[in-house]
């Protein structure tokens, strides 16, 4: 039974340590994607452009969605990363070329 407990702790401590480094990483690149909008922010308060946009698709990816899903890569979860570019502009905005 002893055997049993000890297993069961062991298996605790393992979960225990494998959240406390997906919860680094996600915080990690969630401030590096913060820095980086942060960033083009005044460039793009400068030229009038909108910024709100970055804000809004970056916060459609929750933390807690990052933090338990561990089958999919951090990277994965924002397919458009477009937002992250200075250059970028929002999407909303965008126009196709005439036919």
């Amino acid at each position: 039974m002893s055997y049993i407990f000890g297993f069961l702790v062991f298996l605790l401590v393992l979960d225990v340590y494998i959240m406390w480094y997906r919860n680094n990483e996600v915080r990690e690149l969630r401030l590096n994607y913060i820095s980086r909008i942060a960033k083009t922010f005044k460039e793009d308060n400068r030229l009038g452009r909108s910024w709100e946009w970055r804000f809004e698709v970056f916060d459609s990816v929750s933390y807690y969605e990052m933090l338990f899903k561990f089958c999919v890569p951090l990277d994965e979860f924002y397919e458009d990363k477009s937002f992250l570019d200075p250059e970028a502009t929002d999407p909303k905005l965008r126009t196709s070329p005439a036919p």
